[in-house]
């Protein structure tokens, strides 16, 4: 039998506010509802209802949660993906998608076919506008993205395939169904990512034209809450991952550890030099210095994304960095001091707000 080329799958935990217009961004963006699947893991509202108004018999529910790992893994199982689909496309209920984004896809697809073992296609991640943690976000992502991501593309290091905007060859989906969707650890799409480039020598791109908008956390509490959850799963996943000797994976691990921490070893060597020195001046020409970078890299985000808001934001930004540093350092004493968190089974950790219609 032969296969449709790409598929849609949506793992959805009381989705009510977003899932309709995500369903419907999916068919704006060049998906037939046909090929757009639903797992309904658990809920309590009205998500399975909606989902089962556009999609009919695409939606599958389970009527106690097992958590988006396994949700994912069911679905997969449950509508035949792998037998039926060259690609399976893996998006969040909160996502709304370019209006090319298939059309990208399918672009990337094409273009790639010289690797043949291409795995997985990692998009570009937006966030949508609200309040000023989305900006800061903006600000984040933006030249991350464009910067970081294009790196870890060209040297196939892509570090995460974000759970939002990736889309996999369901030929390597299905040789890590029963170890890659695990619910084990609190960033499914990291160890996920990582359990692929672990197990098989095959390519990951990154795509910058596959665009998808997401929410974000719209007060600080969700911020917080949320990047703890990022922060202890990265540890959770470095504890379970790392080995001697190191795999192609550590190197991933401790780029990512370098990059969390450059601005604690940042804030220490400015202390350090001025403490040694005994003259503030030193202290105020270095960090003078960062403020002019994060100055341009501002400037060029919310130049290049359109989002003159960054710029507005920009005091906060030290706040903010301060904050994921102290978090960042909390969580991997309480990971791998405290031996809190361990490999176990996770639960969703949603916290949604109403799209506003465009």
């Amino acid at each position: 039998m032969r296969k449709h080329l790409i598929a849609l799958l949506i793992p959805a935990h009381n989705e009510e506010l977003v899932i309709e217009h995500t369903i419907k961004s999916a068919k704006k963006a060049g998906f037939s509802y046909r090929d757009v699947y639903v797992v309904n893991d658990g809920s309590n509202d009205k998500t399975a209802e909606i989902a089962t108004n556009y999609l009919k018999s695409n939606v599958l529910t389970n009527d106690e949660g097992i958590g988006k790992g396994e949700a994912l893994k069911r679905g997969m199982k449950e509508f035949h993906l792998f037998e039926n689909y060259t690609w399976v496309t893996i998006t969040d209920a909160d996502t709304i998608f370019n209006p090319d984004f298939k059309k990208q896809l399918r672009i990337s697809i094409k273009k790639n076919r010289k690797h043949k073992d291409l795995m997985a296609i990692a998009g570009q991640v937006k966030t949508m506008k609200a309040r000023w943690i989305s900006h800061y976000r903006a600000f984040e992502y933006g030249f991350g993205q464009d910067l970081y991501k294009r790196v870890e593309g060209y040297l196939n290091l892509v570090l995460i395939l974000p759970g939002c905007a990736s889309c996999f060859n369901t030929k390597y989906l299905a040789m890590i169904d029963e170890t890659g969707f695990k619910n084990n650890t609190l960033v499914e799409d990291y160890d996920m990512t990582l359990e692929m480039h672990e197990k098989f020598k095959g390519k990951i791109v990154y795509e910058p034209k596959m665009i998808v908008w997401t929410q974000e956390p719209l007060n600080l509490k969700v911020y917080l809450k949320q990047i703890n959850r990022w922060y202890r799963g990265w540890y959770q996943v470095a504890k379970k991952r790392l080995s001697f000797p190191p795999k192609k994976t550590d190197l991933l691990i401790l780029y990512f550890t370098l990059d969390s921490l450059i601005f604690t070893a940042e804030l220490a060597a400015l202390i350090s030099l001025s403490v040694i020195k005994r003259n503030a001046n030193v202290l105020s020409y270095l960090f003078l210095a960062d403020i002019v970078t994060m100055v341009i890299l501002c400037s060029y985000t919310s130049i290049s994304k359109k989002r003159p808001e960054i710029i507005a934001i920009f005091p906060l930004i030290y706040f903010l960095r301060l904050l994921n540093v102290f978090i960042f350092l909390k969580s991997g004493f309480e990971v791998l001091v405290l031996r809190k968190f361990p490999l176990k089974r996770t639960s969703w950790e949603n916290s949604r707000y109403a799209i506003q219609s465009s």
